[in-house]
């Protein structure tokens, strides 16, 4: 019998977890042997991962390992290059991406674990309570990410309009307060996310702030 997806997850492409674990495999071996990843497969990989997350450990692994990798890639590429299919792949992987750091958030709380166990408990994220996904949200709000960037040759404007709507969601999901409940007891330890990440947290509250007057 097969594990129990995550509740909120959409059904994937590829059906059955047999699938998804080749797929898997096969992204990561692609990341292996050349450092970058098929568009279509990253949504599919990513969807599929979320959908099992919740009682699969070799989807949960995946995330962990994968995720944050995906997206930095992504992120990486030049809008302009792209063309409509490719563009609309990279708004789902980081929207699912987004989908699956809120989640993990809310999952862990101040405790380090999980509100409730699924299949053999395998909905404990990350190790001693570390939000491991948190290092894929360090890249989708980073504004410095050459897919953000503002180009001659790119005047549609796609890329920044992204990323604040990358926060907009971010925000829908609860998962400001969900990162700062994560935060705030572990200020002053070793697992308080590094310069870089708080940085990029920092500015996507400060673009919140500037995006929404009402609320100053």
């Amino acid at each position: 019998m097969e594990p129990a997806p995550a509740e909120e997850a959409q059904a994937p492409s590829a059906h059955s977890l047999d699938d998804a674990l080749r797929l898997w495999r096969r992204v990561e071996r692609h990341f292996s042997e050349s450092g970058s990843v098929v568009y279509s497969e990253a949504v599919q990989s990513l969807s599929s991962a979320h959908y099992y997350s919740r009682g699969s450990a070799d989807a949960r692994a995946f995330i962990d390992k994968c995720m944050a990798r995906i997206v930095h890639v992504l992120l990486e590429q030049d809008p302009a290059d792209l063309d409509k299919d490719d563009i609309e792949c990279v708004e789902q992987a980081l929207l699912r991406s987004l989908r699956i750091v809120a989640e993990d958030l809310d999952r862990i709380g101040d405790s380090g674990v999980c509100s409730s166990l699924g299949v053999l408990g395998l909905n404990r994220i990350g190790d001693n309570g570390v939000c491991k996904t948190l290092e894929g949200l360090k890249h989708m709000f980073m504004r410095a990410k050459n897919y953000y960037k503002e180009m001659n040759q790119f005047d549609r404007g796609e890329g920044p309009q992204l990323r604040r709507r990358m926060i907009a969601e971010f925000q829908k999901m609860h998962g400001f307060r969900n990162l700062l409940a994560y935060l705030n007891p572990r200020v002053n330890t070793t697992q308080f996310p590094d310069m870089s990440l708080t940085w990029s947290l920092l500015q996507a509250v400060h673009d919140t702030y500037i995006a929404c007057p009402a609320h100053n």
